[in-house]
């Protein structure tokens, strides 16, 4: 008799597993915290990184078409300016203008 791998022929290869977990408030609360923050972090850095796309392709790069290729991508740029200040206020982006560039000479830390 060959042997397929299973415990026997009629169970499925792998066993849903039901696993109960509770969760305190306090838990509950990180989580929602730490969310909210990578949602924050992702919106920048996919602003950032359509700022990077167009200046490495020599396109040009101003605050009504980066925008537009945002929402290409499907984000909602509701609060573009926002997002923008902030990248401005740490120094990744200078604005002269409408007209955006990368600062290059930015020190991470």
């Amino acid at each position: 008799m060959e042997s397929s791998g299973h415990l026997n022929n009629n169970s499925p290869p792998f066993k849903q597993l039901k696993i109960k977990i509770k969760i305190t408030k306090v838990e509950r609360w990180t989580v929602k915290v730490l969310f909210f923050f990578f949602v924050r972090f992702k919106t920048k850095l996919l602003l950032f990184q359509a700022m990077r796309n167009r200046i490495a392709s020599q396109e040009a790069c101003t605050k009504m078409i980066v925008p537009d290729d945002l929402k290409a991508m499907g984000i909602n740029t509701r609060h573009f300016t926002r997002w923008l200040q902030k990248l401005t206020d740490d120094g990744l982006v200078i604005q002269n203008g409408d007209h955006l560039t990368l600062d290059s000479h930015h020190k991470s830390v």
